[in-house]
């Protein structure tokens, strides 16, 4: 049986985990915004306009609860990857890199001045 995606949006919206107070402030960061846009732009209250803003966040709950479920658990498969990534590299200098920041040398994702 199909499950029906607003009842499963919604049960997925309740359930304790880490990601549902992070949405719950991004729909609230979404309800301040929608109302601000409200209040100022007067060619925005049309019927229609609400009814995309609804449609909207219906589709960026499924979006968030799909997208969860990609996590990996844990980063072993990463971790073995790089390390053949950084044994077996061409160049020289990319293969220190790797090693660099397999062993924790390196600090990944700074730029260095």
């Amino acid at each position: 049986m199909r499950p029906n995606p607003l009842n499963d949006t919604v049960h997925f919206l309740i359930q304790p985990a880490w990601s549902t107070p992070v949405f719950w402030v991004l729909l609230l960061a979404s309800i301040v915004v929608a109302l601000l846009v409200w209040a100022r732009d007067p060619l925005q209250r049309a019927p229609r306009d609400v009814a995309l803003w609804v449609l909207r966040v219906l589709v960026g709950a499924m979006w968030w609860q799909q997208s969860l479920w990609k996590i990996p658990p844990n980063f072993d498969g990463l971790k073995y990857w790089m390390g053949q990534e950084a044994e077996h590299a061409a160049p020289d200098l990319h293969r220190n890199k790797q090693v660099r920041r397999l062993r924790g040398d390196d600090e990944a994702g700074r730029h260095r001045r």
